[in-house]
């Protein structure tokens, strides 16, 4: 067991809604750690099902579990959602903070491995923001393994060098993989309105201020099922013409490049209300220029784009990426 087991302050921040299928299984994972320190709590955005009577159950069974109840309702979104329970699990003053989906499997030592992890890293600099995530093995409905690596099926790589200029057009942190530090989340909160995920924003966050800290290594079985929110496609899938909806991948991969360009703007407010150095400035400077990269003619994108080295993991992705930005106009329509 980590040697902070009996002295740091751990929480699981669960976000649920409509997930009694598989919510019983992810429970039992969290109970089944082997890292025992830690306080599970649950919000649930208004399900219809009976996901609150397995909650309760659970409730009864282990004290670690507490629902968080407010006068607030439904939200609509699992951003939204968690945006909630770091607000409650930040008034309570704890050191680590895990995000949990509500379908999928944590693996015995995940909680362990983490802590051991940011241990070592906080030795250094404890206030330092920091997020720590891991790879994931994809599953189906029926816990059959699917791929043994999440990021290889998503076509994904951790970014050591320059995370920035990934992440302004696309995110590699999944957020049910995701852990990090209180100086990071107090930082980072309340999230904004404009940011297209909480794991996405983070990540965002700490590129600019903190470290990234990648586990090469499945600590959790992601299940994918028709349900899912976001959910894991296979990148081959995703740009083969000859499959099924690749035309309403590309409709969604332009909407999400216009999200990020608004995204970026949210960034640079963001980094314009911390305190500034030389080396934030020119942080700031590079989120600004991807920000205005609509307002330039086409072939001064494509430019700026070589110029900032912003972009995408792969050639083709990149490719798909450079196309948009040519022929995408501000005014969020397709020429």
């Amino acid at each position: 067991m980590s040697i902070l087991s009996k002295t740091n302050k751990t929480v699981i921040l669960l976000a649920t809604y409509n997930g009694e299928q598989y919510l019983s299984e992810q429970l039992d994972s969290i109970i089944d750690q082997s890292y025992r320190n830690w306080t599970l709590l649950i919000r649930d955005d208004g399900s219809t099902d009976n996901t609150l009577s397995v909650i309760n159950k659970y409730l009864l069974l282990d004290d670690r579990l507490q629902l968080f109840k407010d006068n607030i309702g439904s939200t609509g979104s699992a951003e939204r959602n968690f945006n909630l329970l770091c607000s409650e699990a930040l008034k309570r003053n704890f050191d680590y903070y895990f995000f949990s989906d509500q379908d999928d499997i944590w693996h015995k030592e995940k909680i362990n491995v983490f802590i051991n992890k940011i241990t070592a890293a906080e030795q250094a600099n404890k206030k330092r923001p920091l997020l720590l995530y891991s790879d994931l093995t994809v599953i189906d409905e029926h816990e059959n393994v699917i791929h043994d690596s999440f990021m290889c099926y998503q076509g994904l790589k951790n970014e050591n060098n320059k995370p920035l200029e990934t992440l302004l057009t696309q995110n590699y942190v999944t957020g049910c993989a995701m852990m990090v530090n209180q100086s990071l989340l107090k930082m980072a909160s309340p999230f904004p309105d404009n940011i297209i995920m909480h794991d996405w924003w983070l990540a965002l966050c700490t590129s600019t201020t903190g470290k990234i800290i990648y586990i090469d290594k499945p600590l959790i079985d992601y299940r994918q099922h028709s349900a899912n929110v976001v959910g894991a496609k296979g990148f081959w899938s995703r740009i083969n013409p000859f499959v099924k909806g690749v035309i309403l991948h590309w409709i969604e991969g332009n909407e999400q490049f216009l999200s990020t360009i608004t995204q970026s703007k949210t960034l640079y407010q963001w980094l314009a209300h911390h305190e500034q150095d030389d080396e934030r400035d020119e942080v700031m400077n590079l989120v600004n220029r991807y920000s205005l990269l609509l307002s330039l003619g086409r072939f001064k994108r494509i430019a700026r784009v070589f110029k900032l080295g912003v972009g995408r993991q792969n050639l083709i992705m990149q490719i798909a990426f450079l196309i948009r930005v040519f022929f995408m106009s501000p005014n969020n329509k397709n020429d």
